[in-house]
C-alpha cells in the first residue's frame, strides 16, 4: 500500500510539469508566457482543440490529491506508529478514488486521441503537438490506475487486519474462575461441563457437542434434554456478563465499570453457591 501510494504521489506531481514535445521548439503558452503543463491543462479546459487532455490532467491533479498524496503523508504516520487514518482512509476514499475514480483522466486522454475533430479530438493522429503527449498520459494514468486500483483489491482487508490485529483475532474463551478444591467431584464435573457450554456461547466450535457426560442408566432422551438445559443457562449465564468496550471507551469509563465488576463478582458467588 505504501508503493503504489508513492507511485500515485511521484505521477501526481510529475504531471504538473512533464510534457513530451512533437517539434522540441514547441513550449507550453498560457497567456503568450512558457508554462508548465498543469497551468496550460487549466487555462486550456474550454479549448476546443485541447479540452480533454486538458480535463485529463486537472482530473489527475484533484484526483490524486485526495487519495494519493493523503495516503502518501498518513503511510508515515502509520510507520510512526499511528496507523488510523491511513487505514480509513486506504479502505474509503482511496479504495473507490483507486478503483474508480482514477480511469477517468485515462478516459479524457482517449477521448482526446480518438474522438473526431469536430469533437475536439485528433481522429487517432497521435503524431503531432500534444498527441504524443495525450499517448504518454495515457500509458501513465493508465498504469498508475492498474496497479493501484490492484494493491487496493488485494490488500485493502490486509492493511486493516495489519493495523489492528483485533480484527482477524482468534475467539478466546474467558478465563474461568476456578471451583472450591473442597467440592465434590460431581460438582466440578457440573461446573466444569457449564464454563464449557458458555465458552461455547462466546466461540461456537464448528462441531458442536454437549460438554455433559451420558450416564451409563440415562436414556438418551433424558441426557438430550439435560444437554439442552446446560445450552440455555449457559446463554443466560454469557448474557449477563458485560459487553467489551473499545480500548479508548474502557478507559474514558473505568470508574463507572467497578460497580458492575463488583455484581459480576456477586453472580459468579451466586453461581458457586449453586453448585
Amino acid at each position: 500500500m505504501g508503493v503504489q501510494a508513492i507511485l500515485g504521489t511521484f505521477w501526481w506531481l510529475l504531471s504538473w510539469f512533464m510534457y513530451i514535445n512533437h517539434d522540441k521548439n514547441f513550449k507550453l503558452r498560457v497567456e503568450g508566457e512558457v508554462s508548465w503543463a498543469l497551468a496550460w491543462a487549466f487555462d486550456n479546459l474550454s479549448n476546443t482543440q485541447y479540452g480533454w487532455i486538458a480535463a485529463s490532467v486537472m482530473t489527475t491533479f484533484f484526483v490524486h490529491m485526495c487519495t494519493s498524496v493523503i495516503e502518501f503523508i498518513s503511510w508515515f504516520w502509520w510507520l510512526a506508529g499511528d496507523g488510523r487514518l491511513f487505514g480509513w482512509w486506504s479502505s474509503t476514499i482511496g479504495w473507490w478514488g483507486s478503483v474508480v475514480v482514477y480511469p477517468i483522466p485515462v478516459i479524457f486522454a482517449i477521448f482526446q486521441l480518438a474522438f473526431k475533430t469536430e469533437m475536439g479530438g485528433f481522429e487517432g493522429n497521435y503524431y503531432q503537438e500534444v498527441g504524443e503527449y495525450t499517448v504518454w498520459v495515457i500509458v501513465m494514468a493508465g498504469i498508475v490506475w492498474l496497479f493501484s486500483g490492484l494493491v487496493h483489491i488485494i490488500y485493502g482487508a490486509r492493511l486493516l487486519a495489519q493495523i489492528n490485529p483485533l480484527v482477524n483475532k482468534p475467539c478466546m474463551c474467558d478465563n474461568v474462575k476456578p471451583l472450591d478444591p473442597l467440592s465434590t467431584s460431581e460438582e466440578k464435573a457440573a461446573y466444569e461441563a457449564l464454563q464449557v457450554a458458555i465458552c461455547y456461547e462466546k466461540c461456537p466450535p464448528a462441531a458442536p457437542f454437549c460438554p455433559l457426560k451420558k450416564g451409563k442408566d440415562q436414556t438418551y432422551e433424558d441426557y438430550l434434554s439435560a444437554c439442552n438445559a446446560l445450552k440455555a443457562k449457559a446463554a443466560t449465564e454469557f448474557a449477563k456478563r458485560p459487553v467489551p468496550e473499545a480500548p479508548a471507551a474502557a478507559v474514558a469509563a473505568a470508574a463507572s465499570t467497578e460497580p458492575e465488576e463488583d455484581n459480576e463478582n456477586e453472580d459468579e458467588n451466586e453461581d458457586e453457591e449453586d453448585f
